[in-house]
């Protein structure tokens, strides 16, 4: 009996040890991975509401994106369709899906999405990412056809022209994944910083 215990408690000490290890912030409701901050600006809630507007323009969430697959062959496909789900100017909100390409152990045929939310006020703003989930293309296979949607539904292209009628896609939450892989987290942080730049030079004007 004693011995489950104490393998037990070592599993426990070694999974808190890499979340020490890894430092992501999580939402204590959900317990996602969740970036989350206030940030004061000299800006009408007006002028940083229609900011919000050309950063989230300037993520481009929904162009088409040439992918690698594990398999050595390439595919085109919109990884994001919708990249503004809920705005309303009143309340100063804005909320929707956003994607960034990510490389593991020099492989790029990894990307993460994930959803946000950008709520202005006078003078301040609050973002909000989370819900990420890392997307591996092991193989995607095409052929000619007409139809729509997303990798989630049916391997379409953007244009309706090509379905992908078969192929691989692998789908993990970040804690999941995180968990399992142990991944270096650098080139992860560093497209999170990115993102935040970015949001904090369009808001405050100095793009």
């Amino acid at each position: 009996m004693l011995k489950p215990l104490i393998t037990l408690a070592l599993l426990m000490c070694s999974l808190f040890s890499f979340a020490q290890e890894t430092d992501y912030p999580t939402d204590p409701k959900t317990g996602k991975i969740t970036f989350t901050k206030t940030v004061s600006v000299e800006v009408s809630k007006e002028r940083l509401y229609k900011r919000a507007e050309q950063f989230i323009l300037s993520q481009n969430f929904d162009r088409i994106e040439n992918i690698r697959c594990k398999d050595k062959s390439n595919v085109k496909l919109k990884i994001v369709y919708k990249p503004i789900t809920y705005s309303d100017p009143v309340d100063g909100v804005y909320t929707g899906n956003g994607f960034f390409n990510f490389e593991y152990r020099n492989k790029s045929r990894f990307v993460v999405t994930y959803n946000f939310k950008i709520a202005v006020s006078e003078n301040s703003y609050t973002y909000k990412l989370t819900n990420f989930k890392v997307m591996e293309f092991v193989t995607v296979h095409q052929k000619r056809g007409r139809t729509k949607g997303s990798p989630e539904e049916g391997f379409a292209s953007s244009s309706g022209f090509v379905e992908f009628s078969a192929g691989d896609v692998r789908k993990f939450d970040l804690e999941e994944f995180v968990e399992r892989n142990r991944f270096e987290d650098d080139a992860f942080m560093a497209q999170i910083k990115q993102i935040k730049d970015e949001l904090k030079n369009t808001l405050t004007g100095q793009i």
